[in-house]
């Protein structure tokens, strides 16, 4: 059947054109493709510039394989309906399925300018970029002469047009690679602005201004020979609770079957005084097969037990409701997540000062990227924000009980501390302690060594939860029981929400 020609201007749409394209829309839907395209040109022909049409004829074409008029048909939706987020959503998705990666970007982004809570966009997005960011590793290995190509196009992609996400989340790396470390920040910060949750810019404009102040971490030790499993996405995924969970999945991982541990670069190297070898980028065909919680899930249903062993493969993922593995390590990862010699000699002292002697209690409230999804959103789920009254109805019911207690205040709001002052709270700002690119660390240090957690929906506060060797008790936001509810941070997922 011959592709109807895409007219210049729309006309008004006859009698019963609505219930048509109702009836084309059924037949598509139930896989019907021959039937529901005669139905969509015989309305194309009565309505050529049918807008609502384009992106649902778009997606049938691609169905059948017709990609390059696919393309051209979902790009004609986003032209007759220019700020329409479903039409735009539909034109990257299309590109992403035809592996267009870069040029998906755009329209997803739009979409996303369009409509903040499509999250079928915000995910399609997140996969487009998660790839730039891959092509990107492999590039950084790769010879001065091509990286300074590649650099001299991305810079002349963002003259014309300075909101080019692929070329900013390309150009990052590549002034790294080159020893620009200045240029590299501010490109990373550039596109946080336009991204805020691009997980690696996040990761390594934190990690260049930590770097520019404390010097370099220990250098990765060498490699042994056991079976490797590997992180080459740590610090992609996520900011730094996600990454510990991560991490701490990979050691829990690799210490039960005996296995090498390797991670890409990233911060904890500097907070922690970690030095695991670092994960080789490599072209497509040499690169580790992925290990996924879904795909790990299901190898273990299969074979009857948590512990089975994979080696030779890329972790990929959060893995936060890996329990056994959390439970069993949990000691491990107690030991290995202390604060390195850099951060303790900061870090210690302050605690020494905040505590006095006093029962702390540590309590944080999670709010910045929280409130970025309103209650009808799906993400809302896990990101929902647990209200300050259950949090006072609580310490009301510890404080007279405890021997000198002193309430410290984790949050990323400042002034949200206000709300308690009858409890003479503290909080960053009282410790004196500067960690440039990781502010938010004297936070986690304190949840993680106080004795009584009083966690956020949040893994920032579950992991350091599990971290803690001294609390006697632990709370966590409960949305059914509408309160804080004590628990064991061994025995539960370390994601929020669930």
């Amino acid at each position: 059947m011959p592709t109807p020609e895409m007219p210049e201007a729309p006309a008004a749409p006859p009698p019963g054109f609505a219930a048509r394209l109702t009836e084309a829309a059924r037949l598509h839907q139930a896989g019907d493709l021959a039937d529901s395209e005669r139905c969509y040109c015989d309305l194309l022909c009565d309505r050529p510039a049918a807008a609502e049409i384009a992106p649902l004829y778009a997606v049938l074409l691609h169905q059948s394989g017709r990609l390059d008029d696919a393309r051209t048909w979902a790009q004609r939706g986003t032209v007759l309906r220019p700020h329409s987020a479903p039409h735009l959503a539909t034109y990257g998705h299309l590109l992403l399925d035809q592996n267009r990666l870069d040029e998906a970007i755009a329209p997803l982004q739009r979409a996303l300018s369009c409509d903040p809570n499509a999250v079928a966009s915000y995910n399609n997005l997140a996969i487009a970029l998660n790839h730039v960011d891959q092509d990107t590793a492999i590039l950084v290995g790769t010879d001065d002469a091509t990286v300074a190509s590649w650099t001299a196009i991305c810079r002349e992609r963002l003259v014309q047009d300075p909101t080019d996400l692929a070329a900013l989340v390309r150009l990052g790396p590549l002034l790294e690679r080159q020893g620009q470390p200045d240029r590299a920040l501010r490109v990373y910060q550039h596109t946080l602005r336009l991204r805020p949750e691009h997980s690696r810019s996040y990761s390594r404009a934190a990690l260049l201004r930590l770097r520019a102040a404390w010097g370099p971490p220990p250098a990765p030790a060498p490699r042994d020979d056991r079976p490797a499993i590997t992180l080459s996405s740590l610090g992609d995924n996520g900011r730094f609770g996600n990454q510990l969970i991560q991490y701490g999945f990979l050691r829990c991982f690799a210490a039960e079957h005996d296995l090498r541990a390797e991670t890409a670069d990233w911060i904890g190297r500097d907070l922690f005084d970690l030095d695991e070898p670092i994960v080789e980028p490599g072209p497509p065909g040499t690169r580790r097969p992925e290990l996924t919680p879904a795909a790990l899930s299901a190898a273990q249903q299969a074979a009857g037990t948590p512990w089975i062993r994979i080696a030779d493969h890329d972790l990929s993922g959060l893995f936060a409701d890996q329990v056994p593995y959390f439970a069993r390590h949990q000691a491990l990862l107690q030991r290995v997540l202390k604060p390195g010699h850099r951060a303790a000699t900061l870090l210690e002292p302050a605690l020494e000062r905040l505590r006095a002697g006093g029962a702390l209690v540590a309590l944080h409230l999670r709010r910045g990227d929280a409130v970025r999804f309103p209650t009808q959103h799906p993400f809302h789920r896990h990101f929902w924000v647990a209200p300050e009254a259950w949090y006072l109805s609580w310490l009301h019911k510890l404080w007279a009980a405890l021997p000198r207690p002193v309430l410290y205040i984790a949050s990323d709001q400042p002034g949200i501390e206000e709300t308690f002052a009858a409890f003479s709270p503290r909080t960053a700002r009282d410790l004196q302690v500067d960690i440039p690119g990781a502010a938010f660390y004297p936070d986690f240090f304190m949840l993680s060594r106080a004795d009584i957690v009083i966690g956020a929906n949040s893994t920032f506060s579950t992991v350091a939860a599990l971290l803690n060797e001294r609390a006697v008790l632990f709370l966590r936001p409960d949305a059914a029981a509408g309160e804080l509810v004590p628990y064991q941070p061994t025995q539960h997922s370390l994601l929020p929400g669930i």
